[in-house]
């Protein structure tokens, strides 16, 4: 069965604007960025799986809020091209947004998005820079074969969140990684 159907790239979609606006605002909060894991249905912090900080987006802070509808306004554009291709998938509304900043080391092995209760169905990344080395996208095809992805500025990629479509980010071998992570119910 071929998978990488439901995968949809788009090229410099995300305004650069509001990317460049994203990384400042990383930055900024580089000392509240934490390395929670999901194993298990419980967060932990366990770096042989996922060594990246993270700062989700919290709607009761003005200053996430305005962040979140700037990334929300650009995400609801790419849903309805997804949408269009696929009219059987229904969206509500954007569950979390989480800012992403990979330094040299930083990796996150295969895992799916839709852990259990979550209600996660559609999965987003934003690249927001390109200066750096490794830290490419995989998708396992199949037990033996990888689909990667070199994500360049302001590309989003778009897919399911199910256990078809486990997914890793390989590691930073030079410079960091900043982008987004999104999903949607």
């Amino acid at each position: 069965m071929d998978t990488s159907e439901a995968i949809m790239h788009f090229r410099n979609f995300f305004d650069k604007d509001v990317g460049d606006y994203c990384v400042d605002f990383i930055k900024h909060r580089k000392n509240q960025l934490n390395k929670l894991t999901i194993v298990y249905d419980k967060e932990v912090v366990d770096t042989s799986i996922r060594d990246v900080n993270g700062y989700r987006l919290c709607l009761d802070k003005p200053s996430d809020l305005f962040v979140f509808y700037k990334i929300k306004m650009q995400i609801e554009r790419m849903v309805t091209n997804y949408l269009a291709k696929f009219p059987k998938c229904e969206y509500h509304s954007i569950l979390q947004i989480d800012l992403l900043h990979y330094t040299h080391g930083g990796k996150y092995d295969y895992h799916q998005d839709a852990i259990r209760g979550s209600g996660r169905n559609i999965s987003c990344i934003i690249n927001l820079n390109e200066n750096y080395e490794g830290g490419d996208l995989c998708f396992m095809d199949s037990a033996t074969t990888e689909k990667t992805y070199k994500l360049r500025k302001n590309d989003i990629i778009m897919f399911p969140s199910n256990f078809l479509y486990a997914h890793k980010i390989n590691k930073i071998t030079k410079g960091e990684r900043y982008s987004i992570v999104a999903w949607l119910d």
